[in-house]
């Protein structure tokens, strides 16, 4: 959770903030992420739903993507109150800082929940896909990475010192399986001709080629792959339906990968009547160089609104919450257990306490600095 916070508050040399997704527009080292994101809007769009949670919800990138197509009603969870606020921040979305293991929503309060690249990360996935599946009224989606080879398994270490990449577990398909609802299928999604492709881009073909034609081949790629050896592939992508799927009746959407490629990081005009600054993902210059520089909470900080606390419930006992006079507690109507909000983040868990920090990185070999909020 600590280096998650810190993640989330780097920002370069000029005060930019370093993303963790890709919010400010194509970049060619996650072009293979781009196979994930067309096979959720894919099977999304043959859904009919009203609210979307998005468990590891980082910048808030998926519940933006939700809201933009689909007009649902979204919201972030993120261990860190730092991935929160950069929610927040860049799209004008609430969230709750909670742990995965412990979701602070009542049951099936939501059409549908997400938890993308997020259960590699748990430390006992089983009951984080119980949880997952207790709030999801009508749909769940669950995406991990896949190892490749026998030899990927058995050099696998748990990063629990989170010195790398924080990975937990590392999945194949009969692991991820064994973990899921009963009813879930897996899709598999992103051939390994595509990190082919981004290594070779990054090296050369980045000289003349732009990222955007990049992901254009890398889904191409992926296609033919999946007809070729469909379970050889780098991303596991389950869903399970607790209601019967019933279709958007919706044929005006683009295609997915034309969505994509080609209208993600495009201006939304549409502003929302309750959100001032609404500038959804937006990769131009103006978005880079001035909405990029959230560095203090100041006005950016987001409301406690009474939509949010509505949605939340007691990790306990699954009872409503109430907001303190002050707005900086919340109290269980059940148990009475008490929640901190922090800079306008409800944290719905345990962990943050009065733990000294870590030593501060050298800001000259991290290219930058971590913000204290």
């Amino acid at each position: 959770m600590e280096e998650q916070d810190r993640l989330f508050r780097r920002v370069d040399a000029g005060g930019t903030y370093l993303p963790h997704q890709p919010i400010y527009g194509f970049e060619a080292y996650r072009a293979f992420q781009y196979g994930d994101l067309v096979e959720l809007i894919t099977q999304l769009d043959a859904l009919t739903f009203d609210s979307v949670l998005d468990v590891g919800c980082a910048e808030g990138f998926t519940p933006r993507l939700a809201q933009a197509r689909y007009g649902a009603s979204v919201m972030g969870l993120d261990l860190s109150v730092s991935g929160v606020r950069r929610m927040w921040d860049y799209h004008r979305i609430e969230g709750a800082c909670a742990d995965a293991h412990a979701l602070p929503f009542a049951d099936d309060a939501f059409d549908v929940v997400i938890c993308t690249n997020t259960l590699e990360h748990t430390t006992e996935p089983a009951n984080v896909i119980a949880e997952l599946a207790r709030v999801a009224r009508r749909h769940l989606f669950v995406g991990v990475p896949q190892a490749l080879t026998k030899r990927e398994l058995d050099e696998f270490e748990p990063d629990l010192g989170a010195d790398h990449d924080q990975h937990v577990f590392l999945f194949v398909r009969d692991t991820f399986q064994a973990v899921l609802p009963a009813s879930a299928v897996i899709t598999h999604v992103n051939a390994l001709p595509t990190l082919v492709a981004a290594s070779a881009y990054k090296r050369t073909i980045g000289k003349v080629w732009q990222a955007r034609s990049l992901i254009r081949a890398n889904l191409a790629l992926d296609r033919f792959w999946r007809r070729v050896m469909p379970n050889r592939a780098l991303y596991m992508l389950s869903r399970t339906d607790f209601a019967e799927p019933s279709s958007a009746g919706i044929s005006d959407r683009t295609h997915p990968r034309r969505f994509v490629t080609d209208e993600i990081y495009r201006r939304n005009a549409t502003e929302l009547p309750n959100r001032r600054l609404h500038w959804g993902l937006d990769g131009t210059h103006e978005f880079r160089q001035i909405r990029a520089k959230v560095e203090e909470p100041g006005d950016t900080e987001p409301p406690l609104t009474d939509e949010l606390v509505a949605k939340l419930a007691c990790t306990s006992c699954h009872s409503p919450v109430v907001a303190a006079p002050d707005a900086a507690t919340l109290e269980c109507q059940g148990c009475g257990d008490r929640y901190e909000v922090r800079t306008g983040v409800p944290i719905m868990h345990s962990f943050y306490g009065d733990a000294p920090a870590k030593a501060e990185p050298d800001a000259e070999a991290d290219a930058g600095r971590i913000l204290e909020w």
